[in-house]
């Protein structure tokens, strides 16, 4: 079995799509999301260091403003 998509896309193709999803863990997530992204930041997937890096700041920066729960986490499912 390959890492390849099930759709028969090759995983360059959903690259854009990984790098927005970790712009959004930089938007949306908290702390438990740190190590994720550290690992991301310096990991073997150069294309990704860079959103990475910039969610980790995002993360920081959300950590020291108001103090409010994040909206969507705190939403009842």
């Amino acid at each position: 079995m390959t890492n390849e998509p099930a759709t028969g896309g090759s995983a360059a193709s959903f690259m854009p799509l990984r790098i927005s999803a970790v712009a959004a863990v930089g938007m949306l997530g908290d702390a438990s999301d740190k190590a994720m992204l550290e690992k991301l930041s310096t990991g073997n997937e150069v294309r990704l260091h860079v959103a990475a890096k910039a969610a980790l700041k995002s993360l920081a920066g959300t950590a020291k403003s108001s103090g409010k729960d994040n909206a969507l986490k705190a939403t009842p499912r």
